[in-house]
């Protein structure tokens, strides 16, 4: 379309990579410029192409693993494609940037000598973009973003510091937030922008305010029923999902239990949670894989 695909190549087979996520589905044209040492020059004639990149849909369902993997399946459940890197320790959640690129943390390797310990992102088409940030101390387990583009993870072990860097990856931050059995395991920030809501697997969710560097009081008014909180979502109204060893928990913004949730016929072990937006929430059993 007249514009510059790239830097000039200079060296035979005088080839140039043209990554077509960067441009809008439909018709464009391409053509090439040839340049001698003299400086004389000569332009191809133009061709036609297409552009149709399938990626993301809205009411996709990204499942992760495990292993690694992150399972990109159609919201009936049929599998779309499975999202790889050279990681393969837990993927314990994933998480969409403004931009819709896809935010999956990694623990450690699972076999000995793989890398882990790490960030990875996918752009919109399931690309991998490559590893996200660093410097982290262990397992880095859950991600949440702020309005102007910052990210937070969160972090299951060692110093269980909860960690902010901008879009670039730079970190700008590190909080030394209180902690109990397992680091800062799940997070997610409120809407003022400041208030962090996560998880220690114990029976409450903590609170840390981001902007003023202050633990906050525990939001749960009593202790959670079960064992341990691991994955929790907040909601539109303000309260939040839990995700729990035994039950999936509802908490009113002021910190009460207003419901819980069973799957009938499940050995209840609930691992993630998600709001789809629309009065219905996913959530993922971590005892057998079965996703509700």
């Amino acid at each position: 379309d007249g514009a510059a695909l790239g830097a000039e190549d200079t060296s035979a087979p005088y080839s140039v990579t043209w990554q077509t996520t960067t441009a809008a589905n439909g018709a464009h044209t391409l053509s090439a410029v040839a340049r001698d040492t003299g400086g004389n020059t000569t332009t191809s004639a133009s061709i036609s192409v297409a552009v149709s990149n399938s990626g993301f849909a809205s009411g996709d369902v990204f499942v992760a693993i495990v292993d690694g993997v992150v399972q990109w399946r159609a919201a009936d459940g049929t599998l779309k494609g499975t999202l790889t890197s050279a990681h393969d320790g837990q993927s314990s959640s994933a998480a969409f940037d403004a931009a819709g690129r896809l935010y999956v943390p990694h623990w450690w390797g699972r076999a000995p000598g793989a890398p882990g310990n790490t960030l990875v992102r996918f752009d919109g088409t399931g690309s991998f973009l490559g590893p996200f940030g660093s410097g982290y101390n262990s397992n880095p387990s859950s991600i949440t973003f702020d309005g102007a583009g910052h990210v937070y993870v969160g972090q299951a072990d060692d110093s269980g510091d909860i960690l902010k860097f901008d879009a670039s990856g730079a970190l700008l931050a590190s909080f030394n937030v209180a902690t109990a059995n397992r680091g800062t395991d799940h997070i997610d920030l409120g809407a003022d922008g400041c208030t962090m809501f996560y998880t220690s697997r114990t029976q409450d969710v903590f609170r840390y305010h981001v902007c003023t560097n202050t633990q906050l009081t525990k939001l749960n008014v009593q202790p959670l029923p079960g064992e341990a909180a691991y994955h929790i979502r907040l909601l539109p109204d303000g309260g939040l999902l839990v995700g729990h060893s035994n039950l999936i928990i509802r908490l009113h913004a002021a910190g009460n239990q207003t419901q819980t949730y069973f799957a009938p016929g499940e050995s209840n072990y609930w691992g993630g949670v998600d709001s789809a937006g629309d009065g219905t929430f996913w959530a993922t059993n971590a005892f057998n894989g079965n996703v509700y």
